[in-house]
Protein backbone atom coordinates (compact mmCIF):
# COMPACT_ATOMS: atom_id res chain seq x y z
CA UNK A 1 0.00 0.00 0.00
CA UNK A 2 1.87 3.08 -1.07
CA UNK A 3 0.65 6.93 -0.93
CA UNK A 4 2.84 9.01 -3.44
CA UNK A 5 3.18 13.32 -3.25
CA UNK A 6 5.07 15.42 -5.16
CA UNK A 7 5.51 19.10 -3.57
CA UNK A 8 7.84 21.83 -5.07
CA UNK A 9 9.21 25.05 -4.06
CA UNK A 10 11.47 27.60 -4.99
CA UNK A 11 12.25 29.53 -8.78
CA UNK A 12 10.56 27.99 -11.92
CA UNK A 13 13.92 27.73 -13.11
CA UNK A 14 14.86 25.54 -9.94
CA UNK A 15 11.62 23.35 -10.17
CA UNK A 16 12.05 22.84 -13.79
CA UNK A 17 15.39 21.62 -13.34
CA UNK A 18 14.35 18.68 -10.18
CA UNK A 19 11.92 18.31 -12.62
CA UNK A 20 14.33 16.92 -15.54
CA UNK A 21 16.18 14.86 -12.91
CA UNK A 22 12.79 13.21 -11.69
CA UNK A 23 11.67 12.24 -15.68
CA UNK A 24 15.35 11.33 -16.40
CA UNK A 25 15.13 9.16 -13.44
CA UNK A 26 11.71 7.24 -14.08
CA UNK A 27 12.74 6.90 -17.82
CA UNK A 28 16.10 5.52 -17.27
CA UNK A 29 15.51 3.50 -14.85
CA UNK A 30 17.73 3.77 -11.47
CA UNK A 31 20.75 2.34 -13.47
CA UNK A 32 20.54 5.13 -15.60
CA UNK A 33 23.60 7.87 -16.11
CA UNK A 34 23.05 11.19 -14.36
CA UNK A 35 25.46 14.37 -14.32
CA UNK A 36 25.76 14.93 -10.40
CA UNK A 37 25.60 18.59 -8.75
CA UNK A 38 29.17 19.78 -8.40
CA UNK A 39 27.42 21.24 -5.48
CA UNK A 40 24.77 18.65 -3.91
CA UNK A 41 22.27 19.99 -1.48
CA UNK A 42 23.92 19.38 2.47
CA UNK A 43 21.76 18.32 5.32
CA UNK A 44 23.08 20.35 8.70
CA UNK A 45 19.94 18.54 10.60
CA UNK A 46 17.54 15.89 10.66
CA UNK A 47 15.44 16.05 13.92
CA UNK A 48 12.27 14.61 15.53
CA UNK A 49 10.32 16.31 17.66
CA UNK A 50 6.69 15.89 19.65
CA UNK A 51 3.71 17.85 18.82
CA UNK A 52 -0.13 17.63 19.38
CA UNK A 53 -1.23 14.57 18.02
CA UNK A 54 1.87 13.41 16.22
CA UNK A 55 5.57 14.78 15.68
CA UNK A 56 7.34 16.67 13.38
CA UNK A 57 10.60 15.69 10.95
CA UNK A 58 12.45 18.93 10.61
CA UNK A 59 15.21 19.10 8.22
CA UNK A 60 17.70 21.86 7.95
CA UNK A 61 19.14 22.05 4.10
CA UNK A 62 21.70 24.66 2.44
CA UNK A 63 19.42 24.89 -0.45
CA UNK A 64 15.57 23.96 -1.68
CA UNK A 65 14.97 20.50 -2.80
CA UNK A 66 12.14 18.21 -4.31
CA UNK A 67 10.85 15.66 -2.27
CA UNK A 68 8.16 12.67 -2.52
CA UNK A 69 5.86 11.19 0.33
CA UNK A 70 4.98 7.50 0.12
CA UNK A 71 3.08 5.55 2.76
CA UNK A 72 4.12 1.92 3.40
CA UNK A 73 1.82 -0.83 5.53
CA UNK A 74 2.32 -3.93 6.64
CA UNK A 75 4.78 -2.48 8.60
CA UNK A 76 3.34 1.00 8.89
CA UNK A 77 6.57 3.78 7.53
CA UNK A 78 6.48 7.14 5.78
CA UNK A 79 9.27 7.06 3.50
CA UNK A 80 10.51 11.17 2.24
CA UNK A 81 12.66 11.06 -0.89
CA UNK A 82 15.29 13.60 -1.87
CA UNK A 83 17.68 14.32 -4.30
CA UNK A 84 21.22 13.48 -3.32
CA UNK A 85 21.58 15.07 0.15
CA UNK A 86 24.92 15.11 2.13
CA UNK A 87 23.87 14.33 5.26
CA UNK A 88 26.54 16.44 7.79
CA UNK A 89 25.07 16.31 11.71
CA UNK A 90 23.77 13.87 13.81
CA UNK A 91 23.41 9.66 13.80
CA UNK A 92 21.80 7.74 10.36
CA UNK A 93 19.67 5.76 13.01
CA UNK A 94 18.70 7.67 15.87
CA UNK A 95 17.22 6.13 18.06
CA UNK A 96 14.22 6.69 20.81
CA UNK A 97 9.89 7.02 20.26
CA UNK A 98 8.55 10.13 18.94
CA UNK A 99 4.65 10.44 19.01
CA UNK A 100 3.75 7.79 16.20
CA UNK A 101 6.88 7.80 15.46
CA UNK A 102 9.24 4.57 17.21
CA UNK A 103 11.83 4.66 14.85
CA UNK A 104 14.01 6.33 11.78
CA UNK A 105 17.17 6.72 9.74
CA UNK A 106 18.17 8.56 6.68
CA UNK A 107 21.02 8.03 3.85
CA UNK A 108 21.63 7.49 0.13
CA UNK A 109 19.25 5.25 -1.07
CA UNK A 110 20.79 5.54 -4.80
CA UNK A 111 23.74 7.11 -6.26
CA UNK A 112 21.30 10.27 -7.34
CA UNK A 113 19.19 9.51 -4.09
CA UNK A 114 18.56 10.14 -0.60
CA UNK A 115 15.92 8.67 1.42
CA UNK A 116 14.16 8.97 5.12
CA UNK A 117 12.17 6.44 6.66
CA UNK A 118 10.02 6.54 9.73
CA UNK A 119 8.65 3.64 11.20
CA UNK A 120 4.77 4.31 12.50
CA UNK A 121 3.95 2.34 15.94
CA UNK A 122 0.55 3.93 14.71
CA UNK A 123 -1.14 5.16 11.54
CA UNK A 124 0.01 8.88 10.89
CA UNK A 125 0.01 10.90 7.53
CA UNK A 126 2.00 14.31 6.46
CA UNK A 127 -1.00 16.60 7.41
CA UNK A 128 1.32 19.67 5.63
CA UNK A 129 4.45 20.86 5.09
CA UNK A 130 6.21 24.03 6.25
CA UNK A 131 9.19 25.30 4.18
CA UNK A 132 10.86 28.52 5.63
CA UNK A 133 14.56 29.93 5.37
CA UNK A 134 16.49 30.49 9.15
CA UNK A 135 19.83 32.05 9.12
CA UNK A 136 19.82 31.45 5.58
CA UNK A 137 19.38 28.13 5.65
CA UNK A 138 16.17 26.26 4.09
CA UNK A 139 13.96 24.43 6.65
CA UNK A 140 11.50 21.72 5.85
CA UNK A 141 9.27 20.63 8.27
CA UNK A 142 7.27 17.85 8.06
CA UNK A 143 4.09 17.71 10.33
CA UNK A 144 2.58 14.11 11.11
CA UNK A 145 -0.55 13.61 12.34
CA UNK A 146 -2.02 10.13 14.12
CA UNK A 147 -4.85 9.00 12.21
CA UNK A 148 -6.84 5.58 12.39
CA UNK A 149 -6.45 2.53 9.65
CA UNK A 150 -9.65 3.00 7.64
CA UNK A 151 -8.19 7.08 6.90
CA UNK A 152 -5.14 5.64 6.20
CA UNK A 153 -6.30 3.07 4.04
CA UNK A 154 -8.89 5.56 2.41
CA UNK A 155 -5.56 7.83 1.83
CA UNK A 156 -3.86 5.02 0.06
CA UNK A 157 -6.55 4.30 -2.14
CA UNK A 158 -7.05 7.73 -3.03
CA UNK A 159 -3.21 8.95 -4.07
CA UNK A 160 -1.49 6.08 -5.11
CA UNK A 161 1.28 5.95 -7.91
CA UNK A 162 2.49 3.69 -9.83
CA UNK A 163 5.49 2.69 -7.95
CA UNK A 164 8.76 3.92 -9.23
CA UNK A 165 10.95 1.16 -10.73
CA UNK A 166 13.96 0.00 -8.29
CA UNK A 167 16.07 -1.97 -10.60
CA UNK A 168 19.39 -2.28 -10.50
CA UNK A 169 21.25 -1.66 -13.49
CA UNK A 170 23.61 -4.68 -14.70
CA UNK A 171 26.80 -3.36 -15.42
CA UNK A 172 28.73 -4.64 -18.73
CA UNK A 173 31.72 -6.45 -17.95
CA UNK A 174 34.90 -6.50 -20.06
CA UNK A 175 35.64 -9.43 -21.89
CA UNK A 176 38.92 -11.44 -20.44
CA UNK A 177 40.35 -14.98 -21.22
CA UNK A 178 42.16 -17.35 -19.14
CA UNK A 179 44.03 -20.45 -21.30
CA UNK A 180 41.89 -19.73 -24.36
CA UNK A 181 38.77 -20.14 -22.14
CA UNK A 182 36.48 -17.08 -21.14
CA UNK A 183 36.69 -16.56 -17.44
CA UNK A 184 33.97 -17.54 -15.09
CA UNK A 185 32.14 -14.33 -12.85
CA UNK A 186 32.79 -14.07 -9.46
CA UNK A 187 30.00 -11.45 -7.68
CA UNK A 188 31.06 -9.61 -4.87
CA UNK A 189 28.15 -8.30 -2.74
CA UNK A 190 28.65 -5.99 0.29
CA UNK A 191 25.89 -6.33 2.48
CA UNK A 192 23.60 -3.36 3.34
CA UNK A 193 24.87 0.20 2.11
CA UNK A 194 23.32 3.57 2.05
CA UNK A 195 20.06 3.94 4.48
CA UNK A 196 20.79 0.39 5.67
CA UNK A 197 23.53 0.68 7.74
CA UNK A 198 23.00 -3.08 9.34
CA UNK A 199 24.68 -4.70 12.81
CA UNK A 200 26.81 -1.63 14.36
CA UNK A 201 29.93 -1.77 16.70
CA UNK A 202 29.65 -0.64 20.78
CA UNK A 203 31.84 1.98 19.18
CA UNK A 204 29.02 3.11 16.45
CA UNK A 205 31.06 1.26 13.26
CA UNK A 206 27.96 0.32 11.00
CA UNK A 207 28.49 -3.08 8.98
CA UNK A 208 28.20 -1.64 5.31
CA UNK A 209 31.15 0.79 6.49
CA UNK A 210 32.89 -2.56 7.44
CA UNK A 211 32.14 -4.96 4.34
CA UNK A 212 32.52 -2.23 1.38
CA UNK A 213 36.84 -1.84 1.79
CA UNK A 214 36.94 -5.56 2.89
CA UNK A 215 34.86 -6.41 -0.72
CA UNK A 216 37.16 -4.00 -2.67
CA UNK A 217 40.32 -6.18 -1.21
CA UNK A 218 38.88 -8.95 -2.51
CA UNK A 219 37.80 -7.56 -6.19
CA UNK A 220 41.46 -6.22 -6.09
CA UNK A 221 42.89 -9.52 -5.20
CA UNK A 222 40.72 -11.67 -7.51
CA UNK A 223 41.32 -9.48 -10.26
CA UNK A 224 45.16 -10.06 -9.78
CA UNK A 225 45.30 -13.88 -10.71
CA UNK A 226 43.80 -13.35 -13.91
CA UNK A 227 41.50 -16.59 -12.99
CA UNK A 228 38.24 -15.11 -13.03
CA UNK A 229 36.12 -11.46 -13.58
CA UNK A 230 34.64 -10.29 -10.82
CA UNK A 231 31.22 -7.73 -10.54
CA UNK A 232 30.22 -6.03 -7.50
CA UNK A 233 26.52 -5.20 -6.29
CA UNK A 234 27.59 -1.97 -4.88
CA UNK A 235 30.99 -0.48 -4.86
CA UNK A 236 30.39 2.32 -2.95
CA UNK A 237 27.80 3.49 -0.05
CA UNK A 238 24.36 2.85 -1.68
CA UNK A 239 21.17 0.76 -0.85
CA UNK A 240 20.92 -2.44 -3.18
CA UNK A 241 17.59 -4.33 -2.72
CA UNK A 242 17.89 -7.57 -1.66
CA UNK A 243 15.91 -8.88 -5.03
CA UNK A 244 18.17 -6.99 -7.31
CA UNK A 245 21.49 -8.01 -5.30
CA UNK A 246 19.85 -11.88 -6.87
CA UNK A 247 18.58 -10.60 -9.75
CA UNK A 248 22.47 -8.83 -10.32
CA UNK A 249 24.18 -12.21 -10.39
CA UNK A 250 21.93 -13.85 -12.28
CA UNK A 251 22.27 -11.17 -14.87
CA UNK A 252 25.77 -12.01 -14.93
CA UNK A 253 25.47 -14.92 -15.31
CA UNK A 254 27.96 -15.34 -12.46
CA UNK A 255 29.55 -18.90 -11.20
CA UNK A 256 29.79 -17.87 -7.49
CA UNK A 257 28.22 -15.26 -5.55
CA UNK A 258 30.17 -13.59 -2.05
CA UNK A 259 28.05 -11.94 0.29
CA UNK A 260 29.91 -9.96 2.78
CA UNK A 261 28.59 -9.11 6.17
CA UNK A 262 29.15 -8.53 9.99
CA UNK A 263 26.81 -9.69 12.52
CA UNK A 264 25.95 -8.28 15.83
CA UNK A 265 24.50 -10.07 19.15
CA UNK A 266 24.55 -7.20 22.23
CA UNK A 267 23.14 -10.35 24.46
CA UNK A 268 26.07 -11.90 23.94
CA UNK A 269 29.31 -9.84 23.90
CA UNK A 270 31.22 -12.81 24.08
CA UNK A 271 30.19 -14.09 21.05
CA UNK A 272 32.88 -13.78 18.07
CA UNK A 273 34.59 -15.25 15.19
CA UNK A 274 33.73 -15.58 10.98
CA UNK A 275 30.85 -18.11 10.01
CA UNK A 276 29.99 -19.49 6.22
CA UNK A 277 26.22 -19.61 5.51
CA UNK A 278 24.53 -21.29 2.88
CA UNK A 279 20.64 -21.20 2.48
CA UNK A 280 18.30 -23.67 4.04
CA UNK A 281 14.66 -23.57 4.30
CA UNK A 282 15.60 -24.77 7.96
CA UNK A 283 17.77 -23.18 9.56
CA UNK A 284 20.92 -25.21 11.09
CA UNK A 285 20.11 -23.15 14.63
CA UNK A 286 18.34 -20.71 16.48
CA UNK A 287 20.80 -18.21 16.08
CA UNK A 288 21.07 -18.76 12.15
CA UNK A 289 17.41 -18.07 12.09
CA UNK A 290 17.67 -15.14 14.01
CA UNK A 291 20.53 -13.65 11.74
CA UNK A 292 18.53 -14.19 8.59
CA UNK A 293 15.25 -13.06 9.68
CA UNK A 294 17.18 -10.05 10.68
CA UNK A 295 19.40 -10.02 7.44
CA UNK A 296 16.30 -10.59 5.34
CA UNK A 297 14.42 -7.43 6.82
CA UNK A 298 16.70 -4.81 5.18
CA UNK A 299 14.22 -4.11 2.31
CA UNK A 300 11.83 -3.05 4.89
CA UNK A 301 14.37 -0.92 6.27
CA UNK A 302 15.16 0.86 3.44
CA UNK A 303 11.53 1.93 2.87
CA UNK A 304 11.55 -1.03 -0.19
CA UNK A 305 8.33 -3.00 -0.63
CA UNK A 306 8.38 -6.59 -0.39
CA UNK A 307 8.24 -7.98 -3.49
CA UNK A 308 6.58 -11.63 -4.54
CA UNK A 309 9.45 -13.78 -5.82
CA UNK A 310 8.05 -15.48 -9.02
CA UNK A 311 10.99 -17.49 -9.66
CA UNK A 312 9.78 -20.15 -8.20
CA UNK A 313 9.03 -22.92 -10.91
CA UNK A 314 8.06 -26.27 -9.70
CA UNK A 315 9.51 -28.63 -12.57
CA UNK A 316 11.91 -31.31 -11.95
CA UNK A 317 14.57 -29.39 -14.15
CA UNK A 318 14.35 -26.49 -12.06
CA UNK A 319 14.67 -28.82 -8.83
CA UNK A 320 18.07 -30.22 -9.89
CA UNK A 321 19.61 -27.21 -10.96
CA UNK A 322 19.02 -25.90 -7.68
CA UNK A 323 20.04 -29.21 -5.83
CA UNK A 324 22.90 -28.68 -7.87
CA UNK A 325 23.46 -25.19 -6.89
CA UNK A 326 23.37 -25.95 -3.15
CA UNK A 327 26.15 -28.84 -3.77
CA UNK A 328 28.12 -26.40 -5.32
CA UNK A 329 27.47 -24.09 -2.41
CA UNK A 330 28.51 -26.19 0.38
CA UNK A 331 31.90 -27.00 -1.20
CA UNK A 332 32.70 -23.68 -1.46
CA UNK A 333 31.82 -22.46 1.84
CA UNK A 334 33.74 -25.35 2.94
CA UNK A 335 36.46 -24.20 1.22
CA UNK A 336 36.56 -21.20 2.69
CA UNK A 337 36.05 -22.57 5.79
CA UNK A 338 39.50 -24.07 5.48
CA UNK A 339 41.37 -20.80 4.39
CA UNK A 340 39.93 -18.29 6.99
CA UNK A 341 40.69 -19.53 10.23
CA UNK A 342 44.65 -18.64 9.03
CA UNK A 343 43.33 -14.83 9.14
CA UNK A 344 40.48 -14.95 11.75
CA UNK A 345 39.39 -16.42 14.40
CA UNK A 346 35.99 -19.21 13.10
CA UNK A 347 32.67 -19.35 15.28
CA UNK A 348 32.63 -22.29 17.12
CA UNK A 349 30.03 -23.74 14.80
CA UNK A 350 31.68 -22.37 11.47
CA UNK A 351 29.47 -23.92 8.66
CA UNK A 352 26.00 -23.12 8.64
CA UNK A 353 23.02 -22.59 7.23
CA UNK A 354 19.77 -20.51 7.03
CA UNK A 355 16.97 -19.29 5.24
CA UNK A 356 18.66 -15.67 3.58
CA UNK A 357 16.99 -14.61 0.54
CA UNK A 358 20.71 -12.89 -0.71
CA UNK A 359 21.29 -16.55 -1.54
CA UNK A 360 18.38 -18.13 -3.49
CA UNK A 361 19.33 -17.64 -7.05
CA UNK A 362 18.37 -21.57 -8.24
CA UNK A 363 21.69 -21.55 -10.23
CA UNK A 364 24.41 -19.60 -9.01
CA UNK A 365 26.64 -21.07 -6.18
CA UNK A 366 26.29 -18.46 -3.26
CA UNK A 367 27.36 -18.20 -0.15
CA UNK A 368 26.89 -15.91 2.90
CA UNK A 369 29.92 -14.76 4.81
CA UNK A 370 29.66 -13.34 8.19
CA UNK A 371 33.17 -11.90 8.74
CA UNK A 372 33.29 -11.42 12.76
CA UNK A 373 30.84 -10.12 15.45
CA UNK A 374 31.20 -6.21 15.79
CA UNK A 375 29.32 -7.27 19.22
CA UNK A 376 33.00 -8.12 20.43
CA UNK A 377 35.40 -5.20 20.99
CA UNK A 378 38.16 -8.15 19.40
CA UNK A 379 36.62 -8.60 16.28
CA UNK A 380 35.31 -4.95 15.49
CA UNK A 381 38.93 -3.88 16.28
CA UNK A 382 40.47 -6.33 14.32
CA UNK A 383 37.89 -5.65 11.39
CA UNK A 384 39.02 -2.29 10.93
CA UNK A 385 42.63 -2.76 10.32
CA UNK A 386 44.17 -3.12 6.74
CA UNK A 387 46.13 -6.13 7.51
CA UNK A 388 42.66 -8.11 8.75
CA UNK A 389 41.24 -7.28 5.13
CA UNK A 390 44.02 -7.79 3.12
CA UNK A 391 44.44 -11.47 5.38
CA UNK A 392 40.68 -11.99 4.67
CA UNK A 393 40.78 -11.34 0.94
CA UNK A 394 43.92 -13.09 0.41
CA UNK A 395 42.24 -15.83 2.07
CA UNK A 396 38.90 -15.84 0.56
CA UNK A 397 40.28 -15.57 -2.98
CA UNK A 398 42.56 -18.14 -2.21
CA UNK A 399 39.11 -20.53 -1.91
CA UNK A 400 37.38 -19.55 -4.91
CA UNK A 401 40.33 -20.36 -7.06
CA UNK A 402 40.62 -23.61 -5.76
CA UNK A 403 36.78 -24.35 -5.86
CA UNK A 404 37.53 -22.87 -9.45
CA UNK A 405 40.50 -25.18 -10.10
CA UNK A 406 38.54 -28.35 -8.85
CA UNK A 407 35.02 -27.43 -10.74
CA UNK A 408 36.48 -26.44 -13.97
CA UNK A 409 33.36 -28.06 -16.06
CA UNK A 410 31.29 -26.21 -13.92
CA UNK A 411 32.03 -23.17 -13.61
CA UNK A 412 33.19 -23.50 -17.68
CA UNK A 413 29.73 -24.12 -18.25
CA UNK A 414 28.84 -20.76 -15.94
CA UNK A 415 30.88 -18.71 -17.76
CA UNK A 416 29.41 -19.85 -21.12
CA UNK A 417 25.41 -19.81 -20.06
CA UNK A 418 23.31 -18.24 -23.34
Amino acid sequence: MMIRTFIWHGTFARAARLLLWLVTLVAGGIGAAHAESPNPTVSYAVTVAARANGALLALDLSDEVAYEITLLSRPDRIVIDLPKVVFAGGPANPSGAVGPVSAWRYGLFFADRSRIVLDLAQPAVVERVDSTVVSGRRRLVFNLARTDRAKFTEAAARLAKEKRPEVLATAALPEASFSGRKLPVVVIDPGHGGIDGGASSPAGEPEKAIVLPLALALKERLEKSGRVRVAMTRTDDVFVSLSDRVKFARDHKAALMISLHADAVAAEPGVRGASIYTLSEKASDVLSAKLADSENKADQIAGVEAQEDSSAIGDILFDLTKRETRHFSIGLARHIGATLPETMQMHKNPLRAAGFRVLTAPDVPSVLIETGYLSSMEDAKLMKTAEWRAGMADAIARAVEKFVGENTTAVTNSAQKP
